[in-house]
């Protein structure tokens, strides 16, 4: 079946996906080589490959599972929100996001709705996931795109009729959340929050 998501740590090395198979190639996309699944894994929601040995994949469960031997071993863990009533919401595109910088340093972004709530959250790790920091994303949910470096993600904002907003996570802790909207002037560098929007935007359909 199709490919949803795609993901390259490399020129030569990736992963695609579809909600049930994962392949991979080593030779910039010219061939690609089906691996095998963990048994008890749903549909997936997000893949990330951070070296050619080294990736993540995500499920609609919240079940998020590595391995780091090219997927002949997965390992799994289960994140636990604060609120148990949230669940992936359908956003006609990519629901979730995962960016790890090494074995230690990683982030998952979830578009989340349930029990009335609907939030875009992030959970962060710096012990190879054996602890999380959640926190609240100042932003509508939509589909996802998270950079590379996991410092800067574009939503496409469903209750904004497209609307495309760039957020900048800043590494800082802080307690508070402010919004900057784009008007075309030069930004100020300082912040109450780990993110700042940095610009919005509506896609031209004309």
């Amino acid at each position: 079946d199709g490919c949803e998501l795609l993901s390259f740590c490399d020129d030569k090395n990736g992963w695609a996906a579809s909600f049930l198979n994962l392949v991979a190639t080593n030779d910039g996309g010219n061939t690609w080589e089906k691996l095998v699944l963990p048994e008890e894994i749903n549909q997936i929601a997000a893949i990330s490959l951070r070296s050619p040995e080294a990736g993540y994949l995500l499920d609609y469960d919240r079940v998020l599972y590595s391995t780091t031997d090219g997927g002949k071993i997965w390992f799994a863990q289960t994140l636990e929100l604060e609120n148990s009533d949230l669940e992936f919401m359908n956003v006609g595109g990519p629901s979730a996001a995962i960016r790890f910088l090494d074995g230690e340093r990683g982030i998952v972004i979830l578009n989340l709705a349930g029990g009335g709530q609907r939030a875009l959250q992030a959970l962060r790790t710096t012990d190879g996931g054996q602890s999380w920091d959640i926190e609240i994303i100042p932003a509508g949910l939509g589909p996802l795109y998270l950079s590379h470096d996991g410092e800067y993600l574009t939503i496409t904002e469903l209750a904004k009729l497209g609307q495309v907003t760039l957020v900048k996570h800043f590494r800082t802790i802080q307690s508070e959340y402010r919004e900057k909207k784009f008007l075309g002037e030069e930004l100020s560098s300082s912040y109450l929050s780990p993110y700042e929007t940095v610009c919005r935007c509506h896609r031209n359909t004309s």
